[in-house]
């Protein structure tokens, strides 16, 4: 099967201007594997939870079917990058203690996914997928960001869905752990706000369907409000919805 590609054309965006992880969620993740001896990341992209992972792990392998996002990945030393697609992984059975996704399992055929992470976790192994919602800004500039948000809701992926409903919906077969919420707190000036958005799936294909005119003026709206109240930087809060999974 094809996978999903909406990133390989902005990989080096994607790297500069997606925003980290927070350490909190890794380490609640980790502290209910019984052995770090090897994580796997599938859908990895540019390694932003493998190179967390490699804090933490022996050894962490990091899949993803685009070579133009692994090109342009983290290097860590524990970490080690494979072209791969998640429904067939590179992996021998009962090898892997923790197995994350981190805001790309909504592009997977979960049957195929779920039954390859039955696969290859060691039993009483760790299955760990995580999405982050669109983000709530400080102060009188949120009113434009969430107008932005409507103008280019009807472009997302139909995929998308799953992210809007913080991966509520996605159900794996395995015995789930209760978790927390987490939140992603990042300072944004306007420059990072508009290439930050650059990333977005709907702001690429709003640019294909409707012309780089309807973005740039979505854009110009954010940026005219911005300059207008005068302040260089707003504090953002994104929640992170973790998932959690042993697997018997």
């Amino acid at each position: 099967m094809d996978f999903k590609d909406y990133f390989s054309h902005n990989s080096a965006n994607y790297l500069q201007y997606r925003p980290s992880y927070p350490s909190a969620l890794f380490e609640f993740i980790t502290k209910h594997c019984e052995n770090k001896d090897l994580a796997v990341d599938v859908g990895t992209g540019n390694g932003q939870a493998a190179k967390e992972l490699g804090n933490r792990f022996k050894k962490v392998i990091g899949f993803d079917p685009s070579a133009a996002q692994l090109e342009v990945a983290f290097l860590h030393p524990n970490v080690e990058y494979k072209l791969g697609k998640a429904e067939h992984l590179d992996l021998q059975s009962n090898s892997v203690d923790l197995l994350t996704v981190a805001q790309a399992i909504h592009w997977f055929d979960f049957d195929l996914f779920f039954k390859e992470v039955s696969r290859v976790v060691k039993p009483n192994g760790v299955f760990a997928f995580w999405t982050y919602i669109k983000p709530t800004f400080e102060g009188e500039i949120n009113h434009s960001i969430t107008d932005f948000y409507a103008a280019i809701q009807s472009f997302w992926p139909e995929d998308r869905k799953f992210v809007d409903d913080g991966y509520a919906t996605i159900s794996p077969p395995f015995q789930e752990i209760e978790t927390p919420i987490f939140y992603i707190e990042r300072s944004f000036s306007l420059d990072l706000l508009l290439n930050y958005f650059s990333t977005w799936s709907a702001v690429k294909n709003g640019e294909m369907k409707n012309g780089v005119d309807f973005i740039n003026t979505q854009f110009n709206l954010i940026e005219t409000k911005w300059k207008d109240l005068g302040q260089e930087e707003y504090l953002a809060k994104s929640k992170v919805f973790l998932k959690l999974y042993r697997i018997c």
